[in-house]
């Protein structure tokens, strides 16, 4: 059975994932991937500092994050934050469209970065669904979410 010319939109908006959109005319089962919009990598020194440092806290579990120190490298490439003996570090790699996040524990590498109205975004991609449609009145969304 095909379905009539329907568009379903997903996401957790309100927690700053962004929606994702399908246009579906027949049925489908596929991954899609969420993002999450964490900051403005050049509004850091500025602006998007507490925006970086609540990620910090509420979304990588970096309590001591709260009030620290944040400096930029002279080249521009990397975030260093501290709080006394703590610390944490950013690198940014615009060739790759990436950023890593290294912390005590490790590395976390699913940071990506996008170039949005010459600046550039920091986005986490942590969540993945799986989107199934049978007919027009079934729809079946499964969250995948990697424990970060």
């Amino acid at each position: 059975m095909y379905l009539n010319r329907k568009t379903i939109s997903i996401g957790a908006t309100g927690r700053g994932y962004t929606e994702v959109t399908l246009n579906v005319t027949e049925p489908i089962d596929k991954w899609v991937n969420l993002s999450k919009y964490l900051f403005c990598w050049d509004n850091v020194l500025g602006k998007d500092n507490e925006t970086l440092l609540r990620v910090l806290r509420e979304d990588f579990d970096i309590g001591w994050a709260e009030n620290a120190n944040i400096s930029k490298s002279e080249d521009g490439e990397t975030l260093n934050i501290t709080k006394g003996y703590n610390s944490t570090q950013i690198n940014i790699d615009e060739t790759k469209g990436k950023a890593t996040l290294k912390i005590s524990d490790g590395k976390i590498p699913n940071l990506k970065v996008k170039k949005e109205n010459g600046k550039r975004d920091i986005y986490l991609y942590s969540s993945k669904i799986n989107i199934t449609v049978v007919d027009d009145r079934t729809k079946y969304v499964t969250p995948f979410t990697p424990r970060i």
